[in-house]
């Protein structure tokens, strides 16, 4: 197998020998998965809480935003690690913006529709970046 040109090409390329690994290769970047994407949550809202300290003029939609975040956070957390996974279970997108509470709170009102546009745009932007996989998948994949 010739080294992959992209990311793209190295999931392609594992997803093409995917007979060639075991479950525990699996179960392990779905458990490395999952942790990253209670991290990824975790970090979102405490950037959120500290760009909006200094933000007073609306503290009851950043208040909103905050619950939500909390509450998609929570959710995130309560995922637990697979005792086993299968190769399909790796290509699962986890974004914390399919919550379904904070995705009602940004389609309310509380989102001006131009802001929900561009919210949209970045969320759509941030999904062809998924599913993530730790690089030593790369490196597996790109002898």
């Amino acid at each position: 197998m010739s080294a992959p040109a992209s990311p793209t090409d190295a999931l392609n390329a594992t997803i093409e020998n995917k007979d060639s690994f075991d479950q525990s290769f699996w179960t392990k970047i779905n458990r490395w998965q999952i942790g990253e994407y209670q991290r990824e949550c975790q970090r979102l809202l405490q950037d959120y809480k500290g760009a909006m300290n200094s933000i007073t003029q609306d503290s009851h939609n950043v208040d909103l935003i905050v619950k939500a975040l909390e509450k998609a956070t929570e959710r995130a957390y309560e995922l637990t690690n697979p005792e086993k996974a299968e190769w399909f279970d790796v290509f699962v997108i986890r974004n914390i913006y399919d919550d379904p509470d904070l995705k009602a709170l940004i389609d309310s009102d509380k989102f001006a529709p131009g802001r929900r546009q561009e919210l949209y745009e970045a969320i759509e932007d941030m999904v062809l970046q998924y599913p993530l996989f730790p690089h030593q998948c790369y490196a597996l994949v790109s002898h």
